[in-house]
């Protein structure tokens, strides 16, 4: 099995499908045939309501392993960017934002620390 992850500016610019495959066109001329397509077409955090709030890194809401922006406020799913070994990145998925409200809300009622240290690593690992 291979599975494409990126098209990395090589658009596409037919999708046919038959009995038995379906076939993706390139821009740059490569044609892709597969059992199955799965596009998805990416997104933008929408921080522009932060601008002025003193919240935003570089135009980036950072939270820390327990989606802490701040000692008060937490934040979860498309806005929240974190530090990783591989820099700051975000994991606009919608099961990541669930298991980030997961933590936050696991931190804001005082879940005792042992606790939330294993929901963390469990649920906010970046791949």
């Amino acid at each position: 099995m291979t599975v494409q992850t990126s098209l990395a500016g090589d658009y596409v610019t037919d999708v046919s499908d038959s009995d038995i495959s379906m076939t993706v066109a390139l821009e740059s001329g490569r044609i892709l045939t597969s059992d199955i397509v799965v596009t998805a077409t990416g997104d933008e955090p929408n921080t522009q309501w932060l601008t002025n709030s003193g919240l935003l890194t570089d135009n980036q809401l950072l939270i820390d392993e327990y989606c802490r922006v701040k000692d008060t406020i937490v934040a979860a799913g498309d806005v929240a960017f974190m530090r990783t070994s591989q820099g700051v990145q975000r994991n606009p998925i919608w099961t990541n934002a669930i298991e980030q409200a997961k933590t936050a809300a696991a931190l804001n009622i005082r879940m005792p620390i042992p606790q939330l240290h294993r929901l963390a690593r469990e649920t906010l690992a970046v791949s």
